[in-house]
Protein backbone atom coordinates (compact mmCIF):
# COMPACT_ATOMS: atom_id res chain seq x y z
CA UNK A 1 0.00 0.00 0.00
CA UNK A 2 2.65 2.51 0.54
CA UNK A 3 3.13 2.93 -3.20
CA UNK A 4 -0.40 4.30 -3.47
CA UNK A 5 0.51 7.14 -1.15
CA UNK A 6 3.34 8.05 -3.40
CA UNK A 7 0.98 8.05 -6.36
CA UNK A 8 -1.44 10.23 -4.45
CA UNK A 9 1.38 12.53 -3.48
CA UNK A 10 2.63 12.69 -7.04
CA UNK A 11 -0.92 13.22 -8.25
CA UNK A 12 -1.44 15.90 -5.65
CA UNK A 13 1.83 17.55 -6.60
CA UNK A 14 0.86 17.32 -10.27
CA UNK A 15 -2.51 18.85 -9.49
CA UNK A 16 -0.83 21.52 -7.39
CA UNK A 17 1.60 22.25 -10.24
CA UNK A 18 -1.30 22.45 -12.71
CA UNK A 19 -3.19 24.76 -10.35
CA UNK A 20 -0.11 26.92 -9.94
CA UNK A 21 0.47 26.93 -13.68
CA UNK A 22 -3.16 27.87 -14.29
CA UNK A 23 -2.85 30.57 -11.62
CA UNK A 24 0.33 31.89 -13.21
CA UNK A 25 -1.31 31.83 -16.66
CA UNK A 26 -4.30 33.75 -15.27
CA UNK A 27 -1.96 36.23 -13.60
CA UNK A 28 0.00 36.63 -16.84
CA UNK A 29 -3.27 37.25 -18.73
CA UNK A 30 -4.38 39.76 -16.08
CA UNK A 31 -0.99 41.44 -16.20
CA UNK A 32 -1.20 41.64 -20.02
CA UNK A 33 -4.72 43.10 -19.76
CA UNK A 34 -3.53 45.60 -17.15
CA UNK A 35 -0.58 46.59 -19.37
CA UNK A 36 -3.00 47.06 -22.26
CA UNK A 37 -5.26 49.21 -20.09
CA UNK A 38 -2.24 51.11 -18.82
CA UNK A 39 -1.21 51.78 -22.44
CA UNK A 40 -4.72 53.02 -23.27
CA UNK A 41 -4.73 55.23 -20.18
CA UNK A 42 -1.30 56.56 -21.12
CA UNK A 43 -2.62 57.47 -24.59
CA UNK A 44 -5.64 59.16 -23.03
CA UNK A 45 -3.39 61.08 -20.64
CA UNK A 46 -1.14 62.14 -23.54
CA UNK A 47 -4.21 63.31 -25.44
CA UNK A 48 -5.41 65.22 -22.39
CA UNK A 49 -2.00 66.83 -21.92
CA UNK A 50 -1.96 67.89 -25.59
CA UNK A 51 -5.48 69.31 -25.27
CA UNK A 52 -4.52 71.17 -22.09
CA UNK A 53 -1.51 72.67 -23.88
CA UNK A 54 -3.74 73.74 -26.79
CA UNK A 55 -6.21 75.30 -24.38
CA UNK A 56 -3.38 77.05 -22.57
CA UNK A 57 -2.11 78.53 -25.85
CA UNK A 58 -5.64 79.56 -26.78
CA UNK A 59 -6.09 81.19 -23.38
CA UNK A 60 -2.83 83.11 -23.72
CA UNK A 61 -3.86 84.27 -27.20
CA UNK A 62 -7.27 85.34 -25.88
CA UNK A 63 -5.66 87.21 -23.00
CA UNK A 64 -3.39 89.06 -25.44
CA UNK A 65 -6.35 89.94 -27.66
CA UNK A 66 -8.32 91.03 -24.61
CA UNK A 67 -5.47 93.30 -23.50
CA UNK A 68 -5.27 94.80 -27.00
CA UNK A 69 -9.02 95.41 -27.01
CA UNK A 70 -8.82 97.03 -23.57
CA UNK A 71 -6.08 99.36 -24.83
CA UNK A 72 -8.10 100.19 -27.94
CA UNK A 73 -11.19 100.79 -25.81
CA UNK A 74 -9.20 103.10 -23.52
CA UNK A 75 -7.87 105.02 -26.54
CA UNK A 76 -11.34 105.31 -28.04
CA UNK A 77 -12.71 106.63 -24.75
CA UNK A 78 -9.93 109.20 -24.60
CA UNK A 79 -10.73 110.24 -28.19
CA UNK A 80 -14.41 110.44 -27.32
CA UNK A 81 -13.68 112.71 -24.35
CA UNK A 82 -11.55 114.94 -26.59
CA UNK A 83 -14.26 115.06 -29.24
CA UNK A 84 -16.95 115.79 -26.67
CA UNK A 85 -14.81 118.63 -25.35
CA UNK A 86 -14.30 119.96 -28.88
CA UNK A 87 -18.03 119.68 -29.67
CA UNK A 88 -18.88 121.57 -26.47
CA UNK A 89 -16.33 124.26 -27.34
CA UNK A 90 -17.82 124.60 -30.83
CA UNK A 91 -21.36 124.77 -29.42
CA UNK A 92 -20.32 127.54 -27.08
CA UNK A 93 -18.59 129.40 -29.92
CA UNK A 94 -21.64 128.98 -32.17
CA UNK A 95 -23.90 130.18 -29.40
CA UNK A 96 -21.74 133.26 -28.85
CA UNK A 97 -21.68 133.99 -32.58
CA UNK A 98 -25.45 133.62 -32.81
CA UNK A 99 -25.89 135.94 -29.84
CA UNK A 100 -23.52 138.44 -31.44
CA UNK A 101 -25.35 138.27 -34.76
CA UNK A 102 -28.74 138.65 -33.07
CA UNK A 103 -27.63 141.89 -31.52
CA UNK A 104 -27.45 143.38 -35.03
CA UNK A 105 -30.72 141.95 -36.29
CA UNK A 106 -33.96 143.82 -36.84
CA UNK A 107 -37.46 142.50 -36.48
CA UNK A 108 -40.08 143.95 -38.76
CA UNK A 109 -43.72 143.45 -37.75
CA UNK A 110 -46.95 143.94 -39.65
CA UNK A 111 -45.41 143.95 -43.12
CA UNK A 112 -47.68 142.35 -45.68
CA UNK A 113 -46.06 139.92 -48.11
CA UNK A 114 -47.85 138.81 -51.25
CA UNK A 115 -47.72 135.26 -52.68
CA UNK A 116 -45.00 136.26 -55.19
CA UNK A 117 -42.69 137.35 -52.41
CA UNK A 118 -42.50 134.09 -50.40
CA UNK A 119 -39.04 133.31 -51.77
CA UNK A 120 -36.39 134.47 -49.22
CA UNK A 121 -34.61 136.57 -51.87
CA UNK A 122 -37.87 138.30 -52.84
CA UNK A 123 -38.74 138.84 -49.16
CA UNK A 124 -35.39 140.51 -48.56
CA UNK A 125 -35.82 142.73 -51.62
CA UNK A 126 -39.39 143.67 -50.60
CA UNK A 127 -38.23 144.41 -47.03
CA UNK A 128 -35.39 146.54 -48.35
CA UNK A 129 -37.70 148.46 -50.69
CA UNK A 130 -40.50 148.97 -48.16
CA UNK A 131 -38.64 149.45 -44.86
CA UNK A 132 -34.94 150.14 -45.15
CA UNK A 133 -34.76 152.24 -48.32
CA UNK A 134 -37.12 154.93 -46.94
CA UNK A 135 -35.09 155.03 -43.70
CA UNK A 136 -31.83 155.35 -45.66
CA UNK A 137 -33.29 158.13 -47.89
CA UNK A 138 -34.56 160.01 -44.84
CA UNK A 139 -31.16 159.75 -43.21
CA UNK A 140 -29.41 160.86 -46.36
CA UNK A 141 -31.77 163.80 -46.88
CA UNK A 142 -31.22 165.12 -43.35
CA UNK A 143 -27.42 165.17 -43.78
CA UNK A 144 -27.60 167.38 -46.90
Amino acid sequence: MPPKKEEKTEEKETNDIKALTDSIATLVKQQAEMLKQQGEMSKKIDTMVTRIEELDESLKKSEAENAALRDENRNLRDDLVKRDTEVERLRNKTHLLEMHNRSFSVRVSNMKITGDETDPVNVRFHLYQQAFLPILHAGHDTND
